[in-house]
């Protein structure tokens, strides 16, 4: 779908998708594994997401190393999962905003590091993707023409809404809610606040890191990953072929009719189907009631929106191996 994904397996973690990365084969050397130089399109950030196991008490601690402009940058920390001592990001020329690094400059080529951080009961956890999305300096946004082969469709995903958990949260929580309801597809117990829980990112205070959440995705038996598009039919392509999708948009007032909330600086919906006019059917866990349940957006405005905000996509399939 995109052609600036790099993803890495760890061991048999079952057969790819179309949609896939092309994925290249990666193993720990005890607790630590570096990957290999990767060429990248020219590129200004990148966003590093993962899919894990991790026993209790344990966890795994992301680093990045970027060449900008021919010159490699040192190992920066770029990600944090269950018990990891959170590392401060030095000064240098990667900024890290939660989930996203972004740099001043060209980058041409990219390293990643993972270590591992076993329990106290000597239990390493086990990592079985590292995914990493970068984005390039210039591309081609212009959105496909929908035409007559482009046929409407709607996937059933069960609605949920985030203001029926605790208030203290419930504002905070479109992300996990959004997961809630892909999950519950597969697993229709699951508990919106445990995924609240486990999604939870202590060292930024958020619910919403993109990699957070597609890490709890991994967790549920998922491939899953964070993506930018420019086109938002490509993500439509991916929820027909059978991927689930969670989008992020932003709004001011008055820029998305019907939605329940006049502004947001960031909030996600489940993208789940388009209408005979090419509008966006949704799931969006902001309403409190039933009218979330499919509402659909007029096309222009949320795909702007969501291209404005980056274009910015969880995407997630049932893996053929489920973690144990």
């Amino acid at each position: 779908m995109s052609g600036n994904l790099v993803g890495w397996v760890f061991g048999n973690v079952g057969q790819t998708h179309l949609y896939d990365p092309e994925w290249r084969p990666a193993s720990f050397d005890g607790d630590l594994w570096e990957s290999e130089i990767v060429a990248v399109p020219p590129s200004r950030g990148l966003i590093l997401s993962w899919n894990a196991h991790t026993p209790d008490w344990s966890g795994i601690g992301f680093r990045i190393s970027v060449q900008i402009d021919g010159v490699w940058t040192g190992w920066v920390p770029m990600g944090e999962w269950r018990q990891v001592f959170p590392i401060r990001h030095p000064d240098g020329p990667i900024h890290r905003d939660v989930d996203t690094a972004t740099w001043s400059g060209i980058a041409d080529a990219i390293r990643v590091r993972a270590r591992l951080t076993p329990s106290h009961r000597d239990e390493n956890p086990t990592l079985h993707r590292v995914i990493v999305a970068t984005v390039p300096v210039s591309s081609d946004d212009t959105e496909r023409p929908l035409d007559a082969s482009d046929e409407p469709f709607d996937v059933n995903v069960s609605f949920r809404s985030q203001m029926d958990e605790d208030p203290r949260i419930a504002p905070r929580i479109c992300g996990p809610t959004s997961l809630a309801m892909l999950l519950a597809i597969r697993e229709p117990e699951v508990e919106t606040r445990t995924i609240a829980t486990h999604a939870y990112d202590a060292v930024h205070d958020v619910y919403g890191n993109w990699a957070h959440l597609a890490a709890v995705a991994g967790e549920h038996g998922y491939a899953a990953w964070v993506e930018q598009f420019h086109r938002l039919s490509d993500v439509e392509d991916g929820v027909r072929a059978g991927f689930g999708a969670i989008v992020s948009i932003a709004y001011e007032q008055g820029e998305l009719a019907g939605s329940p909330i006049p502004r947001t600086n960031g909030h996600l919906v489940v993208l789940r189907g388009r209408t005979a006019d090419g509008d966006v059917i949704c799931n969006d866990p902001a309403f409190p009631d039933e009218r979330g349940n499919g509402v659909v957006y007029r096309r222009g405005e949320f795909e702007r929106l969501w291209a404005e905000h980056g274009g910015t996509t969880i995407l997630m399939r049932p893996d053929t191996v489920k973690p144990t």
